[in-house]
């Protein structure tokens, strides 16, 4: 019977490569802690939830890099979020700023969570809302194929 090598073992020729790259893939990783992980894109929809029962839907970029999510001013305001509960010192690309944080609660997809976001002025930006790590690690996985559905 012919046999395939594949990462130093042998595998009868009946069986598809396939298969047997994810039989062997599912023994090295453990695919259980994925199963669960919502998958997104650069772009999201994201549901932002202020005081007062009111809340906006808009689109929101996901950032691996960012280390903290942040939210711009004016949405903040509008929403009534608040009270500022403490200060953060970030470096981005226009340099090092102390800027306040505030908790607000957001909805990506099916998950709602309550997060730390900063506070900037982002009106230059297309993206009023930033999802950094702090968010990501909540149970997503970036996809960055994935395109924003409507």
């Amino acid at each position: 019977m012919r046999s395939i090598n594949f990462l130093g073992e042998s595998y009868p020729y009946n069986k598809t490569i396939l298969e047997t790259f994810i039989n062997k893939i599912s023994q090295i990783i453990d695919m259980d802690k994925f199963k669960n992980r919502q998958i997104v894109g650069f772009v999201e929809y994201a549901e932002i939830f202020g005081n007062d029962n009111k809340k906006k839907k808009i689109k929101a970029r996901i950032d691996t890099g960012a280390v903290k999510s942040s939210i711009d001013a004016r949405l903040a305001a509008e929403l009534h979020l608040g009270p500022i509960i403490k200060r953060k010192l970030v470096v981005s690309a226009h340099g090092r700023t102390l800027r306040p944080v505030m908790e607000a609660r957001i909805k990506i997809g099916r998950r709602k969570m309550k997060s730390e976001f900063t506070i900037a002025d982002r009106t230059h930006m297309k993206y009023k809302i930033l999802v950094g790590q702090n968010i990501l690690k909540e149970g997503f996985l970036v996809d960055p194929m994935k395109k924003i559905r409507r």
